[in-house]
């Protein structure tokens, strides 16, 4: 956390946490809007293969920052490091 998350906050990213590695297929598919912006991230998830980015979320799961919206309360996804983007890595 890069903030002073509240309590309700941080129950917040634990709970999407669990979700992502112990929930089934049909459990992230029902509860996955409650927690994404999902035309946002459908924006991100299209930059990402755009970039053909061998060192990203896609590929290897990492260079992204995941931060809690505090007015929507969903999760958003921002691109890092994109130092091997455009498929140079």
């Amino acid at each position: 956390m890069k903030t002073k998350a509240t309590f309700e906050q941080r129950r917040r990213i634990i709970d999407f946490a669990r979700l992502v590695t112990s929930g089934s297929d049909e459990e992230f598919a029902a509860r996955a809007g409650g927690f994404l912006d999902l035309d946002a991230f459908a924006r991100f998830l299209a930059g990402e293969v755009l970039l053909s980015s061998y060192d990203s979320v896609l590929a290897l799961g990492q260079n992204f920052y995941m931060y809690l919206d505090p007015g929507s309360n969903k999760l958003g996804f921002i691109p890092w490091d994109l130092d091997s983007a455009w498929g140079d890595f």
